[in-house]
This record gives C-alpha cells, sequence and structure tokens, in this order.
C-alpha cells in the first residue's frame, strides 16, 4: 500500500522522468496581460523565478506559494490565467494546451522547464508545492528508491 502511495505522489513530477517533449512549456499560448498587452505563456516565467500558472478557480496556489518563496528565498510568483482579473485567454489557447484542470496548475522553473503538474487544486497539491519546489532547487534529494 505504501509503495502506491509514493507513485500517486511522484507521477505526476516530470523531473524524475527521462527528458521528454512534455517537460517543456508545451502551452505557448497567446493571453493578455494585465494591460491587455498580447503576451505568451513563456513570457510570464521570469529568469531567476519560478512561475506557478493556473486557471480561474486556482487562485488557491497563492498561499502555498508564497509559503515555499518564503522557505526557499526562491520568488515564486503566481498567474491566474482566464479569471476576471490578471492574465486573460481571449481564445481559449491556454485552457486548451494546459494539460490540467482550470483549479489544477503547471509549475514552470526559471529555465522554463516544468517541474511539476497538479491536475487539480486539492489540499495535498498544496501541502506538497513546498518541497517539489525545493526539490527543484536541490535541497532535497530524491527519496531513497526513486527513479532520478
Amino acid at each position: 500500500m505504501q509503495r502506491e502511495d509514493s507513485r500517486d505522489l511522484d507521477r505526476d513530477r516530470v523531473p524524475r522522468r527521462a527528458a521528454c517533449a512534455s517537460s517543456i512549456v508545451r502551452p505557448l499560448a497567446l493571453a493578455h496581460g494585465h494591460d491587455g498587452v498580447p503576451v505568451f505563456s513563456l513570457d510570464l516565467v521570469g529568469d531567476l523565478c519560478f512561475a506557478l500558472l493556473t486557471g480561474a478557480g486556482g487562485e488557491g496556489w497563492t498561499q502555498p506559494a508564497a509559503e515555499a518563496s518564503a522557505r526557499t528565498g526562491v520568488p515564486v510568483r503566481v498567474h491566474v490565467i482566464g479569471g476576471r482579473e490578471g492574465v486573460t485567454d481571449p481564445y481559449g489557447e491556454w485552457a486548451a494546451l494546459r494539460e490540467v484542470e482550470t483549479t489544477g496548475c503547471v509549475l514552470v522553473r526559471p529555465d522554463r522547464q516544468v517541474a511539476w503538474r497538479s491536475p487539480r487544486y486539492t489540499m495535498d497539491g498544496a501541502r506538497q508545492l513546498p518541497a517539489v519546489i525545493e526539490q527543484a532547487l536541490g535541497l532535497h534529494p530524491a527519496a531513497a528508491g526513486s527513479p532520478s
């Protein structure tokens, strides 16, 4: 039973898989920024910070992202795409490409590689986020017996 649980926790962590196309920020979607200027989803990823991309209803990721940032000293910027405020998705491109539900998230490393996906917002996913970021930064080695 314990083995099955650990597989469930790791199945969405792209860095644990061999390099593959899904680790690249494929959702290169055209959106509109706060000021109405068109931006691509890649433009939301900063050079020295993580970006957490989520949809309308994914605002719950903001607090765990702030906690992870405080623990690591590395900024984690949350972008809600398709909500009433902030980045809009006028053509539905982000919704079509994100590969997670509206409340789910895609965590993108500063090098624009996907570090992790959560299919939907859950309390368990929110609790995992700081540890996922710490692991992506190399602050915690992978658990013994886990593929690297």
